[in-house]
């Protein structure tokens, strides 16, 4: 009886020490403004070399999160991804030019929320199952209605203190990986 005893005890505190989705939204959260180097593999179907695209990122959290992409290769490209939508850098204009597509407000909160950790705003479109612990954990994201099911298969979130890779399976038979380095 004393083994189940100290059996049931262990299994117990193991649970209450378990890494949570709260537990990773806070600290994501608590990067305020992070920023390093991205490189992204996109595999497309019928093609065997992955499409590679490189370049630094800058990410502040917050109310007013925004997202800053800056590729240098292939092309250089500037990017601006907030609650407004996406924006290209125009050199000649010195000006952000808004996308014109204006249905693209679901796709932006998905991304910010996908780089933040936003565990609630994610559970309306997946379900979340997180594993591993503050500084190894995995984010497993299953689509949960018919429109999201239509565009992905799983999303992977893989960090530590920070989001180190994003792999993005989807329905079409494409694959994308993101690979972040965070500067200190």
């Amino acid at each position: 009886m004393r083994k189940i005893f100290l059996f049931l005890s262990l299994i117990s505190s193991v649970n209450l020490y378990a890494f949570s989705l709260q537990d990773l939204k806070i600290q994501l959260e608590n990067q305020q403004n992070i920023q390093g180097d991205f490189h992204q593999e996109k595999y497309l179907k019928g093609i065997n070399n992955p499409l590679l695209t490189r370049g630094k990122f800058s990410l502040h959290q917050g109310k007013n999160a925004e997202l800053l992409w800056n590729i240098s290769a292939p092309i250089e490209l500037q990017l601006k991804v907030n609650k407004h939508g996406i924006s290209q850098w125009n050199g000649d204009k010195q000006d952000w030019i808004a996308s014109a597509d204006k249905n693209q407000s679901e796709q932006v909160k998905l991304f910010l929320a996908i780089l933040s950790g936003n565990s609630s705003e994610l559970a309306k479109y997946f379900d979340l199952q997180i594993t591993g612990d503050e500084d190894n954990w995995q984010l497993e994201m299953l689509p949960s209605n018919n429109l999201v099911q239509q565009i992905f298969n799983k999303i992977i979130i893989k960090g530590g203190k920070n989001i180190k890779t994003v792999e993005i399976l989807e329905a079409a038979g494409e694959r994308t990986l993101l690979y972040f380095e965070v500067k200190k």
